[in-house]
């Protein structure tokens, strides 16, 4: 064997590059090469396990067996001793990440884990566990007991009753580490505010943990959300819900959110809280901001918020993502009268240093070629931009191929695309900028061949000149099949056609 294999560092990066469920069989042989070998590669293949079935076969075979009770689930068969986990420890204690998704993992873990806990020698399984990704139903859920050790830094998990709830509160005490956090409610209905015993639980969750680098939450109290904004290690927010009490309320400190870099909020409920937190948020230096609004909100609302994250993050935001949607309950309004138009999008206008942004709207936008002109002026550094409108109307798209020039002239690193254009005017190529080499993507979403002087040769030829290597034309008909499905596959067919052209 060359000496250079008897370099451990070299040996554990040959090793991680079988690190894929496709690669096992040889990352397998790899570790019965030589002894050398075997230490690295078992690290990869047992760092991260959806299931306990593989620890479990490292014991005594005839202490388990597996029956089909609603689909193959594994079950005690006689008592655990001490002396049989003895096997499981070299493997066991290289378990890092584990995930249990009760749709992928067929375990009942209700009747297996109270009889491993009677014989298990330490509090947890995997004693140097550090990731924990825990979606059980609830007769599993309180197992999750077994997982918890002191290296364990990031968790998610679905909490989706009281019992599930209650067991929050060992997490600061048996996983003092935790820097990564993520708990969903999927029981509570968009819009409802949470029971007092759900708020109780939360507040005193999340008060108790000091060192938290992301969190992935509902925020039920005023308590938790001060606490929140008073941490010094929080750089990541997923905030699925607001207080109720937030739009009165202030906050005590002088610098909020004072590490804070990302933030996402998907409000259910109150736009005026939405608003009001990220106002909050303005001693925090964001570098990326995404606002998902579930209901109807007028578009100047949605103008109020890119305004404030214009005021305080001019510089240092980098991404901006807005969803407006409408609930079913909600789609009388008026939409010519609400979409979003290049007057609610100025603000934004002034955060040139954007690199990515999607807008996204139920209700539609009406931007014209004026109007991307100023957008492409205003994010000179933009790489990637997706417009979409949901339930969109044929007919009324105003911005044509035009738009594409000029972001070709304003906007050198754009790569991706995505927005609909008519096809009605076609610029000369006489007028064309110096080619645009960055733009590889475009989605041209709902798109269609209007006129019959949009020829498709014309427009391959258009594409091409203008931005020589782009390689993927793509429209929101290659994934949509409705009732007039025959009309989409129409339209569709002739993109289709010009992505031809595009690849001889």
């Amino acid at each position: 064997m060359h000496h250079c294999l008897e370099i451990p560092e070299l040996v554990e990066h040959i090793a991680l590059q079988f690190d894929s469920s496709e690669s096992l069989g040889s990352l397998a042989a790899f570790a019965r090469t030589t002894r050398s070998f075997q230490g690295p590669a078992l690290d990869v293949l047992w760092r991260t396990q959806n299931t306990l079935k593989n620890l479990l076969k490292t014991m005594p075979s005839d202490l388990f067996k597996e029956e089909i009770i609603t689909g193959k689930r594994i079950l005690a068969s006689s008592a655990y001793l001490v002396s049989d986990w003895e096997p499981t420890r070299p493997y066991a204690n290289r378990v890092k990440h584990f995930e249990s998704i009760y749709s992928q993992d067929d375990i009942s873990y209700s009747s297996l884990f109270p009889i491993l806990a009677l014989s298990l020698p330490s509090d947890c399984i995997f004693p140097n566990l550090t990731h924990i990704h825990w979606i059980r139903l609830n007769d599993d859920f309180p197992h999750i007991r077994l997982l918890l050790g002191p290296q364990v830094v990031a968790i998610r998990t679905q909490c989706a009753s009281a019992t599930s709830l209650s067991l929050l509160s060992l997490l600061p005490r048996k996983c003092p580490l935790l820097t990564h956090v993520a708990i969903s409610l999927p029981n509570i209905n968009p819009g409802s505010e949470l029971t007092a015993a759900t708020t109780r639980s939360l507040s005193e969750f999340i008060r108790e943990l000091h060192s938290i680098e992301h969190w992935d939450i509902h925020i039920p109290d005023m308590a938790a959300l001060q606490h929140i904004a008073q941490l010094p290690s929080l750089h990541s927010l997923d905030v699925h819900s607001l207080p109720p009490a937030l739009s009165a309320s202030r906050l005590d400190g002088d610098a909020l959110f004072p590490s804070l870099r990302h933030l996402h909020i998907t409000e259910e409920s109150s736009i005026s809280s939405t608003i009001h937190f990220v106002e909050m948020c303005a001693d925090a230096t964001l570098e990326t901001c995404i606002v998902e609004i579930q209901f109807y909100t007028p578009p100047a609302f949605v103008e109020r918020i890119l305004g404030t994250l214009a005021a305080s993050h001019r510089t240092s935001l980098i991404g901006l993502r807005i969803v407006m949607m409408v609930r079913s309950m909600m789609e009388e309004v008026d939409e010519d009268h609400h979409m979003f138009t290049i007057d609610n999008l100025l603000p934004a206008l002034d955060l040139h240093n954007l690199r990515q942004i999607d807008l996204k709207s139920k209700l539609g936008f009406d931007f014209d070629d004026m109007a991307v002109s100023k957008m492409a002026r205003a994010w000179p550094k933009l790489r990637s931009l997706d417009i979409t409108e949901v339930d969109h109307a044929p007919g009324g798209v105003r911005t044509t191929f035009e738009s594409l020039l000029h972001f070709a002239r304003h906007c050198p690193e754009l790569a991706s695309l995505g927005m609909a254009f008519s096809t009605t005017n076609i610029p000369p190529l006489d007028q064309t900028p110096l080619p645009h080499r960055h733009l590889r993507y475009l989605d041209v979403k709902h798109s269609s061949f209007i006129s019959a002087s949009a020829e498709v040769g014309e427009i391959a030829n258009f594409l091409s000149t203008v931005f020589p290597n782009l390689r993927e034309v793509v429209t929101a008909e290659d994934s949509v099949r409705d009732e007039d499905g025959l009309e989409r596959r129409r339209k569709s067919s002739k993109w289709e056609e010009v992505r031809a052209l595009l690849r001889a």
